[in-house]
């Protein structure tokens, strides 16, 4: 992959195809999610799970796409209590002040960034998604 990150793959099923990118997906909305919440963020960038629900009470378009980010029906707070504790889980965010709250996104989150930037969807996908 780059940048320190490798990725080790072996052949696979098609069901495990199928659930590695259907778990892929999810990671797109996740991170649509989160650039939609705020564009700045990116290894560096510091949040709480406060300023996640702050900014939802203010914008349809974010609370929209937090109710889409997993399949069970969560109250706006448990889906980002569970993403947050998702992107601390794949160390993609660490706790930086446990009294404030405060997380910091670390460069590892670099690496779903850029999985997700080199996706090239050929027009001919384009057009059956459409249909």
């Amino acid at each position: 992959m780059g940048n320190g990150y490798f990725y080790f793959t072996r052949a696979e099923s098609k069901v495990e195809l199928a659930d590695k990118l259907e778990r892929f997906s999810r990671w797109i909305d996740r991170l649509d999610f989160l650039k939609t919440f705020n564009s700045a963020f990116s290894p560096g960038f510091s949040f709480s799970r406060f300023n996640i629900m702050e900014q939802m009470a203010s914008d349809i378009e974010l609370k929209e796409k937090a109710s889409k980010l997993y399949k069970e029906k969560l109250s706006l707070e448990e889906v980002v209590e569970k993403l947050v504790d998702d992107l601390e889980k794949l160390g993609f965010i660490e706790l930086e002040n446990d009294i404030d709250g405060i997380w910091k996104v670390t460069s590892a989150f670099h690496y779903i960034e850029e999985l997700v930037d080199s996706l090239i969807i050929s027009e001919e996908v384009e057009n059956e998604i459409s249909e």
